[in-house]
């Protein structure tokens, strides 16, 4: 029987995102991948964009480092790894790796993201693994993203 590939979501491909989808997508175990990796970015223009250049195996940070453009190349032509706009994704998600700034003195930027923290513990799949790889204030995982997670996963 063969084991299926763990699903991994990465949620935010900017400086750190990207980097982390690049390595996760490239990762190999017996010369087969590790893992189904989906990168999910914001439903506007930007994270539509990222969704086309990937698509169309175009970088969009710009870098000398060969080995992020190899690990691009070989991502964007393996037909089993995606970007998309479509935050509901990760249903299926074994993983997911949230990389998005969080700027606490900013409202709207907290605003966005406890409504992402909102709609991840609405879809988010049972014994799924989730990282929060941003700047977080002290307090921040206790007092605000663990209440949301707590009522949403009680209400289901």
């Amino acid at each position: 029987m063969t084991k299926l590939k763990k699903k991994v979501s990465i949620i935010g491909l900017g400086f750190v995102g990207l980097p982390t989808f690049l390595i996760m997508s490239n990762l190999k175990k017996n010369n087969k991948f590790l893992y189904n990796v989906s990168g999910i970015e914001k439903n506007n223009d930007c994270g539509k964009s990222i969704k086309k250049r990937f698509e169309r195996k175009i970088n969009w940070i710009n870098t000398s480092d060969k080995q992020f453009n190899t690990f691009f190349k070989n991502s964007s032509n393996r037909k089993d790894i995606s970007i998309t706009t479509d935050t509901t994704s990760i249903k299926s998600s074994d993983i997911i790796l949230v990389s998005i700034g969080f700027e606490a003195r900013k409202r709207k930027s907290r605003f966005n993201f406890l409504k992402l923290c909102e709609t991840i513990s609405k879809n988010i799949k049972k014994n799924a693994l989730i990282i929060y790889e941003s700047t977080l204030p002290p307090g921040t995982c206790n007092n605000l993203i663990l209440p949301i997670f707590k009522k949403n996963l009680e209400r289901r």
